[in-house]
C-alpha cells in the first residue's frame, strides 16, 4: 500500500486569494451579464418587425444583481404577440355599443383571422449565444489571472 500526503501550509494567503476570486469573480459576471444583455437588446431590437417603431423602442435589457441574471424584454403588451403570435378569435364590444377605429364602425363582434408568430427574441438570443458565451469566459479567465498576478 502506498500512502500519500500532503500538507498545506500558509492557508491564510489561499484562503484570502479563494476570497478574492469569488469577489471578482462577481464584479466580472456582473459586467459580463451586462455587456451580453446590450448585445441581445441590440440584437432583437434590429430583429423584431418595425411597422410604427413602437415594439422596438419598448424593447429594455436590464441585470439582477442579486439573481446574477440579465433580461431582455419588452414590457408592451403588443410586443408578446409579434413574437408568438395569436389564434383567430372574436373581439366583441365590453362597455361600448360598436367596435370603432375612430373611422370606421364595425359592430359588435369583430373577427380577428389571428397573426403568424414572428420571433425576434428567441432569434436575438439565438444569433449572440456564443458572443455571450465568449464574454463570460473571457471575464471570468481575466478575474482569475489578475488574482492569481496579484493585480
Amino acid at each position: 500500500m502506498v500512502v500519500i500526503h500532503a500538507k498545506l501550509e500558509n492557508t491564510e494567503r489561499v484562503k484570502g486569494a479563494l476570497t478574492e476570486i469569488r469577489k471578482r469573480m462577481r464584479e466580472a459576471l456582473l459586467d459580463a451579464l451586462t455587456i451580453s444583455t446590450k448585445e441581445v437588446k441590440k440584437e432583437a431590437k434590429a430583429l423584431v418587425p418595425v411597422r410604427t417603431g413602437k415594439t422596438r423602442n419598448s424593447i429594455e435589457g436590464w441585470v439582477s444583481r442579486r439573481e446574477m441574471t440579465g433580461y431582455v424584454g419588452s414590457g408592451w403588451h403588443i410586443a408578446r404577440f409579434l413574437e408568438y403570435g395569436v389564434s383567430s378569435h372574436e373581439i366583441k364590444t365590453k362597455n361600448r355599443k360598436v367596435l370603432s377605429d375612430g373611422k370606421n364602425v364595425y359592430g359588435t363582434v369583430v373577427s380577428h383571422p389571428g397573426m403568424r408568430p414572428r420571433p425576434y427574441l428567441q432569434l436575438a438570443v439565438g444569433r449572440k449565444t456564443e458572443f455571450v458565451q465568449n464574454t463570460l469566459y473571457r471575464t471570468v479567465e481575466k478575474a482569475i489571472r489578475e488574482v492569481l498576478r496579484g493585480d
